[in-house]
């Protein structure tokens, strides 16, 4: 099977509580992993920031029903390429969820030179490795 990452990022319709975003990821998660599709999901000050890996199908099919899902707007995506192993294998759907990037900041700015959370600063391998290693410090 060839894998596939897809990056994107969004912004949360306006009526969207943090509730409403634990209920989509644990949708995802029971989905994802029907479809052999891995990643994960930051949710911080009403900004969304996901990472999905599988095979081409259903990473598309699941991007497109994101793009009509009337809880996300001005969608978009930071990268979608062939990748030779999962960064996020074992997590259907892993949520991180911080009020406020004050409360990531360490971890964000090795990765970006801005103060304030700009996800389409940052290029696909870089999104990897700070979701990454925000889910990791979550485990902790």
């Amino acid at each position: 099977m060839q894998l596939y990452r897809l990056v994107y990022y969004s912004e949360a319709a306006d009526n969207l509580t943090i509730q409403d975003v634990k209920s989509i990821s644990a949708k995802a998660s029971i989905k994802n992993e029907s479809l052999l599709v891995s990643g994960g999901l930051l949710y911080c000050e009403g900004k969304f920031l996901q990472i999905l890996e599988g095979s081409i199908r259903p990473v598309n099919k699941l991007f497109e029903t994101i793009l009509r899902d009337p809880r996300h707007k001005n969608v978009n995506l930071i990268e979608f390429s062939r990748v030779k192993k999962r960064e996020f294998e074992g997590w259907e759907m892993s949520l991180v969820f911080f009020p406020t990037s004050r409360d990531f900041y360490p971890e964000y700015i090795k990765y970006s030179g801005g103060d304030s959370f700009d996800p389409m600063s940052l290029d696909g391998d870089v999104c990897v490795a700070f979701l990454r290693g925000l889910l990791e410090r979550q485990k902790r």
